[in-house]
């Protein structure tokens, strides 16, 4: 009978998102979110939902809730350079992007409240973790109202990532294999030292580290007035100027009472709790990590120049949490 009513529910989301996403939405009011697994990106998409007007699209770049993504035959990390043409991905994201492609399992928190929003949007928050590497790409050929890019602690993030099981990659596998990642490497093009090094990793740990560096590197080194960078660190501790700074982006600060209760609840994929008094605990990566499992993470990304401590890092001269 639970079985029943599970698949039941499956079926009313889907046949609810089939009546909804017909492309009756503008690319020009879509805003993305994106960052790695494990780093806030539901979080983000959840606050921004309360934005009037809006509605939430989950992971259209899975292909198991979006069949048509896996037809694309585009990687769990696909990049595309700025200038590139890429007419099948072009079309398939740009539906996305006007609400044009029902998810064959939607996510998003269930509520009264939230369905009713769900029917009656005009406005869509498009949340992916396969999409850093194609931040400029996206830029260049979507006119999106806004990107919001989140990033976390390597350490956290990656901490996060084995404790859940969960990397962004297909249902088969954790982690890519060492050819893909050099293929990656190499396509992206980062310099033969750092590729010759990657041949090296023998860890699923180092491997891990490889591709968050190589998540977060091409956001990074981006520009666009339409894109706004932020951290989970930031985020956590220092919630009501980060949500203002946020809203004040988007010329929203006054939704800031519909948005910022958000900040202190977990996200739908969370496994962690508030505090009592709203504040998201911070679970220490030092208590889950194992100190050789710290020391390959750290080896890893040196090659890209990044460097951490127990409470900061830097990639690319930018170093979170801000200061």
């Amino acid at each position: 009978m639970k079985d029943f009513v599970k698949q039941l529910g499956k079926f009313s989301l889907r046949s609810i998102d089939r009546a909804v996403f017909r492309g009756g939405f503008h690319e020009k009011d879509t805003i993305v979110a994106l960052g790695s697994p494990r780093s806030g990106t539901t979080w983000i998409m959840e606050m921004l939902n309360h934005l009037p007007g809006y509605t939430t699209v989950f992971e259209p770049l899975h292909p198991e809730r979006f069949p048509r993504a896996g037809e694309l035959k585009v990687s769990m990390r696909h990049y595309e350079a700025e200038g590139t043409e890429n007419n099948a991905l072009r079309v398939y994201l740009g539906s996305v992007f006007r609400g044009g492609v029902p998810s064959l399992r939607p996510r998003y928190r269930l509520t009264v409240g939230n369905l009713a929003k769900r029917v009656t949007a005009t406005k869509l928050v498009v949340k992916c973790v396969r999409a850093n590497r194609l931040v400029p790409w996206i830029l260049k050929n979507y006119d999106i109202r806004a990107l919001i890019y989140i990033i976390r602690h390597p350490c956290a993030n990656l901490a996060s990532q084995l404790r859940t099981g969960y990397s962004g990659y297909d249902v088969y596998r954790f982690t890519p294999s060492i050819d893909e990642i050099i293929n990656d490497a190499d396509e992206i093009g980062f310099d033969d030292s750092i590729i010759n090094r990657l041949r090296g990793i023998t860890t699923e740990i180092q491997k891990l580290a490889a591709v968050w560096a190589m998540d977060q590197v091409i956001p990074l080194r981006h520009y666009d007035p339409r894109m706004f960078k932020l951290s989970y660190e930031d985020m956590s501790s220092n919630s009501e100027k980060e949500v203002m700074k946020l809203l004040r982006f988007l010329g929203e600060t006054d939704r800031y009472e519909n948005i910022i209760h958000e900040i202190k609840r977990p996200s739908i994929l969370s496994k962690r709790k508030t505090s009592p008094d709203g504040v998201r605990k911070k679970t220490s990566w030092k208590n889950e990590l194992r100190a050789k499992q710290v020391e390959n993470i750290r080896l890893v990304l040196e090659w890209f120049d990044v460097s951490f401590d127990d409470e900061s890092y830097t990639i690319l001269d930018n170093t979170f949490p801000t200061k």
